[in-house]
């Protein structure tokens, strides 16, 4: 079922206009199609169907080809949120603390915070250095001694208590190589490799 244009029909047809009466699965009522007639455009209706089978709104109007389109809403823009201004991190006064070690990346000073031993040139505002030693590594406390023994020789002792991302204790000493902190393992007691690499018959 459709609206036609009476001159759509017969043996002198002078008119293509015609629009269907449901439209996406979308009823349009007659005075919709009056509305269109005379307006160009209908009310915005709310339920159309698309070919991929989701719902959207729009009105009907009138193209410059004289046939039925649609027009969607026109949708606000969002507005735009506000950048905070970054408040500038304070800087670090090392005045008065006590160096307990040289760093490994720069040649820096050492110091220890209330979170970590760090570089006196990680404060630079230009190119700071990185190093930083972490007082607690996977759950296991790093005593101030550990972390001078460790700037000072590359390697501290064995440390116990360290947690996997498993859950799984160990233990492992820490070490330096090429100005990064990572673990070195004990060596397991000959016995222990022997059991494991025997074979029962």
């Amino acid at each position: 079922m459709s609206y036609i244009c009476e001159n759509s029909v017969g043996p002198n047809k002078a008119c293509d206009f015609r629009a269907g009466k449901v439209i996406l699965q979308q009823p349009v009522e007659p005075e919709q199609m009056k509305k269109l007639l005379n307006t160009r455009k209908t009310d915005l209706l709310p339920r159309f169907i698309s070919r991929k089978g989701r719902p959207f709104k729009a009105f009907l109007v009138v193209t410059d080809k004289k046939d039925v389109g649609f027009e969607f809403e026109k949708r606000e823009p969002k507005a735009k949120k506000e950048r905070k201004a970054r408040e500038p991190v304070s800087k670090i006064d090392f005045t008065g603390h006590e160096q307990i070690g040289e760093c490994p990346a720069c040649g820096g000073k050492i110091f220890e915070t209330e979170k970590s031993y760090i570089c006196e040139h990680s404060q630079a505002d230009r190119k700071p250095c990185k190093f930083k030693l972490s007082k607690t590594i996977l759950g296991k406390d790093i005593p101030r001694e550990q972390a001078e023994k460790l700037l000072t020789t590359g390697k501290t002792d064995l440390i116990d208590g360290f947690i996997s991302k498993r859950g799984r204790p160990f233990a492992a000493h820490l070490k330096l190589e090429d100005g990064k902190i990572g673990f070195e393992f004990p060596e397991k007691p000959a016995d222990e490799r022997e059991s494991k690499g025997a074979s029962t018959i």
